[in-house]
């Protein structure tokens, strides 16, 4: 489209969201869609408009086509957020609740996401911490209720989650999240989301959860195995170091592993043993330490046939020729019989700098 055709496409959604029913709906998606064209002066121009619809979206429309248009409103505009800080507010409170009660519209809830988490503060994940709480911690009886409270549980988990992750590092974190988070991994439908939420938590605010670590540790290892349980952990060997105590339980963790490991959560297991080898390996356990490292070299012998499994194997034998530990010998034997069986790769390379650099 020509810049003349969407500069007339742009003029008619600013006229029709000043309208009511279908047409203001097809107002906001259009001047989401032409807004973000127009240059700076352009968007001058249009400034005291948009600010006047922006308002009204904010006071009476609480849709998908209405977030649409607000999300790009406040990229064109970023004084926005601080001018109409009110409007927002309350705006945001009633797009999750709107999303909240249709569980099957999904560009809605990742549209109220996006929001939330480009403008959160301390105060708004304070707010969804809180509705997040009394969720997890409701009754309710029928299937209907009880579905619809599984749906409103996991968003929330979702919501607060991306809220965490673009607040400023080292923010607040509401004082009643850890509790919440355990009591959500509690139940199968939301231990997925609440171990995102841990691992958001742990990245961008680990002090919160420093003088926890060692109870969480041990909760967390009564976790089944599962992608997100093992990037919490790494989470907390990597902000936390040696007092995160996930070395402390390396025994319990790397007995929970399937061999070969599934393909489900290989990746992210063989980067926390990486990670806690290599930062925490010589205070663990001189025993536990040379059976993770028989175990890992047997598993990557029988399996070498197998290329994406060996390149799986391959990161962990790397790290523990980087163990650290005095009295625990390192497998270079084991890494130079796995690189004469693996083609060209990344692992392969740094596997050869690794056993090269043991001997």
């Amino acid at each position: 489209m020509s810049k003349k055709g969407w500069a007339a496409a742009l003029e008619s959604g600013l006229k029709m969201s000043g309208e009511t029913g279908p047409a203001k709906e097809l107002g906001w998606l259009m001047i989401a869609k032409y807004l973000p064209r127009c240059a700076e002066q352009e968007k001058r121009t249009l400034r005291s408009r948009v600010s006047s619809r922006f308002t009204n979206a904010c006071q009476t429309s609480h849709s998908l086509k209405s977030a649409l248009f607000v999300r790009a409103a406040l990229a064109a505009y970023p004084a926005f957020r601080t001018l109409y800080a009110a409007p927002l507010d309350g705006y945001l409170d009633e797009l999750l609740r709107e999303a909240q009660e249709n569980p099957s519209d999904a560009l809605l809830e990742r549209a109220t996401r996006e929001l939330w988490a480009a403008h959160a503060t301390t105060e708004r994940i304070e707010r969804a911490a809180g509705e997040l709480k009394a969720v997890v911690t409701e009754g309710g009886k029928s299937a209907e209720v009880v579905g619809l409270r599984a749906h409103r549980g996991a968003l929330l988990l979702r919501l607060v989650a991306d809220c965490v992750r673009h607040a400023d590092k080292g923010s607040a974190m509401p004082s009643s999240l850890l509790d919440t988070i355990g009591a959500a991994m509690g139940r199968d439908a939301w231990r997925a989301g609440a171990l995102r939420l841990l691992e958001a938590m742990v990245r961008a605010a680990c002090w919160a959860v420093a003088s926890s670590a060692k109870s969480l540790c041990q909760s967390l290892i009564r976790q089944p195995p599962s992608a997100e349980l093992y990037d919490v952990l790494t989470a907390m060997e990597e902000e936390l170091g040696a007092s995160s105590h996930v070395h402390a339980h390396l025994a319990i963790v790397f007995n929970a592993l399937k061999h070969p490991l599934p393909a489900e959560y290989a990746d992210e297991a063989a980067r926390l043993l990486e990670t806690v080898i290599v930062r925490s390996g010589s205070l663990v356990d001189a025993a536990v330490l040379s059976c993770v490292c028989s175990a890992v070299c047997g598993a990557a012998l029988r399996h070498r046939a197998q290329p994406a499994t060996t390149l799986v194997y391959a990161r962990i034998v790397a790290a523990l020729l980087a163990h650290g530990h005095d009295t625990v010998p390192v497998p270079v034997h084991i890494a130079r019989s796995l690189i004469s069986s693996m083609g060209p790769s990344a692992e392969r390379s740094r596997l050869q700098l690794m056993a090269d650099a043991a001997c």
